[in-house]
């Protein structure tokens, strides 16, 4: 690992790195449980839609939201952006030297308290997520 807060948070030992690895599955997996969630409402939601209609499909499309996720050595950081990557909000929430399991933690109530609390209640959910990882994957 090149340099940066983790290498001085943390040090690179092959335990510091190993560890690190094991905190970016498990981020993997609370993503992936996430949005597994959001992807299964999205479905209902389209299935309750009686008459799908093309125009309405590119209406979406244009209305569109994306969520990216970067957990860091100091930070987790959510951002929102549209089809175009403007950044439409986001939110900082405090991380550090956490285990697997608190790291499981911090992603899920992060994303839900981000969509809680920092964007606008009649806004759509984002369509789809990505997530950016401290330490080798």
């Amino acid at each position: 690992m090149a340099g940066g807060n983790f290498d001085r948070l943390y040090g690179s030992s092959p335990e510091v790195l190993e560890e690190a690895e094991k905190i970016s599955a498990v981020a993997l997996i609370a993503v992936d449980r996430f949005y597994s969630r959001l992807t299964r409402q999205a479905f209902e939601l389209r299935e309750r839609d009686e008459h799908p209609i093309v125009a309405k499909r590119a209406e979406r499309k244009e209305t569109a939201t994306y969520l990216g996720v970067d957990l860091g050595g100091t930070k987790l950081l959510i951002g929102e952006m549209n089809h175009g990557g403007e950044v439409l909000w986001s939110k900082c929430y405090p991380s550090g030297p956490l285990s697997q399991r608190q790291v499981l933690t911090l992603i899920e109530e992060s994303v839900a308290d981000y969509l809680e609390t920092s964007r606008p209640k009649e806004a759509p959910l984002p369509i789809a997520m990505g997530v950016g990882l401290v330490g080798r994957v």
